[in-house]
């Protein structure tokens, strides 16, 4: 999907950006993010799975990321990333932010862009706890993320 940014916020003129996809971040992928980007008002998914086969990884308010996880049954806050293509080819850089679909995002390297704010509260399905255990594909919260995605404004 090739898109036009709705608003640069560090800098002026349009630029197109090829986006891949959304999905939530791996707990390897949240690690690019500076501590000031994890920190929020909720707890935030992760799509990688808890150390128990019915949790899923997030991260605390404060921004540390919770590797054991929790009860996929919770709600918590919907963070996606934007998988990047063409940023090479743009007049963006790393830490740069932009507006997509009223949400703003950081660039945190050359293919990814993080949402600074939550698309709004969601829980994993049961499916996520069938084994083999914690399928982030399969699961209700996946399919969230591209609802949000794919929405024609």
């Amino acid at each position: 999907m090739e898109l036009t940014v709705e608003k640069l916020i560090t800098k002026t003129e349009p630029v197109k950006l090829d986006i891949v996809e959304a999905t939530l971040p791996s707990v390897e992928e949240v690690g690019l993010f500076q501590k000031e980007l994890r920190e929020y008002d909720n707890w935030w998914w992760l799509r990688s799975p808890g150390y128990d086969s019915d949790h899923a990884a997030f991260v605390g308010y404060s921004g540390y990321v919770n590797y054991y996880g929790v009860f996929v049954r919770d709600s918590n806050a919907v963070r996606p990333m934007l998988r990047l293509t063409n940023l090479k080819d743009t007049n963006l850089k790393v830490g740069d932010k932009f507006v997509f679909k009223d949400k703003t995002f950081q660039i945190v390297s050359e293919d990814i862009a993080f949402c600074l704010e939550d698309i709004g509260t969601s829980r994993f399905n049961k499916d996520y706890m069938k084994k083999p255990a914690n399928d982030y594909e399969k699961s209700d919260i996946k399919a969230y993320v591209e609802r949000w995605f794919n929405a024609h404004d």
